[in-house]
């Protein structure tokens, strides 16, 4: 095709903003949203909870909670799959989906602008827990900082497929 791509790092809300804008070509990689695929194309299996077999990866959005509870005591809190339980406030980086389903079940919401400051906001902040991707909690968990101080529940909250998503 004769065409060299290039990648641009950037926040996850900032990436979104240019694909709606129309300066960016395509996002690497997009979960599905009614909302994004207002400015965005997706495979036409995208939209249903199915692994596509258009996807790029599936991934797993993972609970974190605090090893210990505002008392120093252990914390007994074990997610169950009901987000109505979450343990308030709720971090997750600005601009993911499921910010969106928690909005809506009335849940409170704080969005970092990425994954490092959600996880320290949620060690100085007395309760609460934290959405992210499995691989990203697992990282950020061995962290010097970070180390035996959060859970990363067994059941995830969701499991999504990503795609290569094209500006419209």
């Amino acid at each position: 095709l004769g065409i060299e791509p290039i990648y641009e790092p950037t926040t996850w809300s900032s990436c979104l903003n240019r694909a709606k804008a129309g300066s960016v070509d395509s996002v690497a990689t997009a979960a599905y949203m009614d909302e994004r695929a207002l400015y965005l194309y997706y495979p036409v299996d995208a939209n249903n909870d199915n692994k596509s077999s258009w996807r790029i990866t599936q991934v797993a959005y993972k609970v974190i909670s605090k090893r210990l509870d505002p008392n120093g005591q252990p914390n007994t809190y074990e997610f169950d799959g009901n987000i109505a339980n979450l343990p308030e406030p709720i971090h997750v980086p600005a601009g993911y989906f499921i910010v969106h389903d928690l909005q809506k079940a009335r849940l409170k919401v704080k969005e970092g602008q990425t994954s490092l400051e959600n996880f320290q906001d949620l060690l100085h902040d007395k309760s609460g827990s934290l959405i992210d991707l499995a691989e990203v909690a697992q990282h950020l968990s061995l962290e010097p900082a970070f180390a035996n101080q959060f859970y990363i529940h067994k059941q995830p909250l969701v499991v999504k497929s990503y795609y290569l998503a094209f500006s419209k």
